[in-house]
């Protein structure tokens, strides 16, 4: 596994290179990461959902929205990206 930056002003995003030319790449949440965040949760089984959110369902989309604006309110998030040897990307973690 390799862990490098591409923006070293700030250290962000971070990539971590995984086996089988998968890529996992760190960096700030922004507003375009809902449709993938609702993606991710609605793919939760419910103990996973419970675990999570502490609730037998995933957040409304709503939810998911404003936790994608948390710098604008003074707040920073992470955001795990995972591209798959094909070229596809998909969120694996926030």
């Amino acid at each position: 596994m390799t862990i490098s930056s591409n923006a070293p002003d700030d250290g962000w995003p971070r990539r971590i290179t995984l086996p089988g030319a998968r890529t996992l790449w760190i960096r700030p949440i922004t507003p375009s990461d809902a449709e993938g965040l609702v993606a991710l949760y609605g793919g939760l089984d419910e103990e996973d959902v419970y675990r999570r959110f502490f609730s037998g369902h995933a957040p409304p989309k709503s939810f998911v929205e404003k936790m994608t604006h948390v710098a604008e309110r003074g707040g920073f998030g992470l955001i795990a990206v995972m591209k798959e040897a094909g070229g596809t990307t998909r969120i694996v973690g926030v």
